[in-house]
């Protein structure tokens, strides 16, 4: 059962070769020594998620998958089961990640199947939800974030050993450069939390946590880390770099 107060997770995204992933892997289990105590995730991409779950397995960090298909076997060309990612010592998956929303049009009715098999496979997903540029300008960020709650929550049940992590990732902050501002923090999560209890009850909620995406970087995390709504981060350029993502993951969970 994941035990965590915070967490803080990489998205390596398809931004390396298998080289340069191995790469990154060793620098990463050298400057993360006994990390066990903390929650640190790394996500590499499939082709090397074995050889970097390998390279990471002694210094306490968690290994974690970028995505996964919603059935345990079958006729399914070209997705991965969630039984092998946990047979390759998976403890993550992130979930609707909004460049799966946006190129590959998966919608929140996918990602609530996911999340299910995830869970069903002992997996703690990393569901991401966020608003895209113009919702934001016309004041519909909340309206879309409890839409994208309530789809991808729905009919969700989580037992007493699983969690679930809410990865809120505004669109027009990812690779932007540009992360939130603490004004919209509280309201952001505000809403985030209201969609949360009008779909789940109370227990479930309390096995909910709500993280933070979006141009996260070691000169802004400290704003992130003191902000009492935020439980956590999910990191995708400064992850690539792994000096900059133990900075930031040393302020985080400080």
């Amino acid at each position: 059962m994941p035990d965590f107060k915070k967490i803080v997770a990489a998205n390596w995204k398809m931004k390396l070769n298998p080289a340069q992933s191995l790469e990154l892997a060793d620098a990463v289990a050298a400057r993360f020594q006994d990390f066990s105590e903390r929650e640190v995730v790394i996500c590499p991409d499939f082709l090397t998620l074995s050889l970097v779950g390998e390279k990471i397995k002694k210094t306490g960090l968690k290994l974690g998958a970028q995505d996964m298909f919603w059935e345990d076997r079958g006729s399914f060309t070209g997705e991965i089961s969630p039984v092998d990612l946990k047979e390759l010592g998976c403890q993550y998956v992130i979930l609707g990640h909004s460049e799966r929303r946006s190129y590959l049009k998966e919608e929140y009715s996918v990602i609530n199947k996911k999340v299910k098999a995830a869970l069903k496979n002992g997996l703690t997903p990393i569901m991401c939800v966020g608003e895209k540029e113009e919702e934001k300008k016309n004041g519909q960020r909340d309206q879309s974030l409890k839409e994208q709650i309530r789809q991808g929550v729905s009919e969700l049940e989580l037992g007493s050993e699983q969690r679930l992590v809410l990865a809120y990732e505004p669109i027009w902050a990812i690779g932007s450069g540009q992360a939130i501002e603490d004004s919209d923090i509280q309201g952001a999560y505000s809403a985030i939390r209201s969609a949360l209890k009008e779909v789940l009850s109370e227990e479930i909620n309390d096995k909910v946590f709500t993280i933070y995406g979006g141009s996260v970087d070691s000169n802004n995390v400290d704003r992130f880390s003191q902000a009492r709504e935020i439980e956590g981060l999910l990191v995708g350029g400064a992850s690539l770099k792994s000096e900059e993502f133990f900075q930031i993951a040393e302020n985080m969970l400080k």
